[in-house]
């Protein structure tokens, strides 16, 4: 966004976006996988910019983030009838160098109006800029998106969510193990249908049975020779009993979890690392590991 003449931007800006700004870009018809990587993070985006006030006719008061006292940097309440087009500029004297605080208090909240009033306006004309607000510079950078990622994690995750994560975190398993858990977790593994998903052309079958799509919830409880293997650490009739209510993975995993003793625990953790193990044999080597084996390497590696 600030690095415009750059001869990426220039690239991308003419096939798929020649007429608009990044954060209002389509999808397009059969992107890059580039560009469907950038587009991804529009909406990450969103939350970290904001508008800087120049001459404020860019702007529009209640739909874009500029106020910068506020946390979302915009008005939360529904215009009033026939205000909902008014823009920033409408909201200053004649001079462009102050506001207009009847017309403030007017529209706005007595706390919000007080926000806005102590908002700078420059005396030269400039034009409305974008910026990045989660950096003194008002400058993009990696480190502080992942900051504002952190940030709406925190904000987002309840506190039963919060203990599940530490019950995966203290797992007394081998740290490679608890690793591992949080990438499934998040169901950032390779699995066929995640590859699908980011573009890359493959069969979704399942790597283990080759029956249905290779998904995260097939993969470790509803593939024939994952349910086995519950079944040899006495967990199947649980994990049968929490697939009939699931409503998606990750509460599927932390519920599992949840419901298992210390040891049990352990031993379940294991057996799903184990089970990947399994697969990705399968894959590359194109050795079919029986379910035995499977939970018995789940157990050695436990006693490391």
């Amino acid at each position: 966004m600030h690095n415009s003449n750059s001869l990426l931007t220039r690239t991308l800006k003419a096939k798929y976006f020649p007429r608009r700004d990044f954060l209002e870009a389509p999808f397009g018809h059969n992107p890059s996988y580039t560009w469907r990587s950038l587009w991804s993070t529009q909406s990450l985006l969103t939350f970290g910019k904001r508008w800087k006030i120049g001459d404020g006719s860019k702007i529009n008061m209640w739909s874009m983030p500029w106020i910068r006292g506020l946390p979302s940097c915009k008005q939360l309440r529904p215009p009033p009838p026939q205000y909902g087009d008014v823009m920033v500029n409408s909201l200053m004297n004649s001079d462009m160098n102050s506001w207009n605080s009847m017309l403030l208090h007017s529209l706005l909240s007595p706390a919000n109006a007080a926000v806005v009033l102590s908002i700078p306006l420059y005396p030269l004309r400039r034009e409305d800029t974008i910026i990045w607000k989660a950096t003194n510079d008002e400058h993009y950078s990696v480190k502080s998106e992942y900051c504002v990622c952190i940030d709406l994690f925190h904000s987002s995750t309840t506190h039963n969510e919060n203990n599940s994560w530490m019950t995966l975190w203290n797992l007394q398993v081998p740290h490679r193990v608890r690793s591992f858990l949080w990438r499934l977790s998040h169901q950032c593994l390779p699995t066929r249908t995640n590859l699908i998903t980011h573009g890359i052309h493959c069969d979704d079958s399942s790597v283990t049975c080759d029956a249905l799509a290779e998904t995260h919830m097939h993969t470790f409880f509803v593939c024939s020779k994952a349910t086995a293997c519950w079944d040899l650490l006495d967990l199947g009739n649980l994990v049968r009993e929490l697939l009939q209510t699931a409503n998606d993975f990750t509460s599927l995993l932390f519920e599992f979890l949840r419901r298992l003793s210390l040891t049990q625990q352990q031993s379940a953790s294991m057996l799903l690392w184990s089970l990947w193990k399994s697969r990705n044999f399968k894959l590359w080597d194109a050795l079919d590991t029986s379910s035995a084996f499977t939970v018995s390497r789940a157990r050695d590696n436990l006693q490391e």
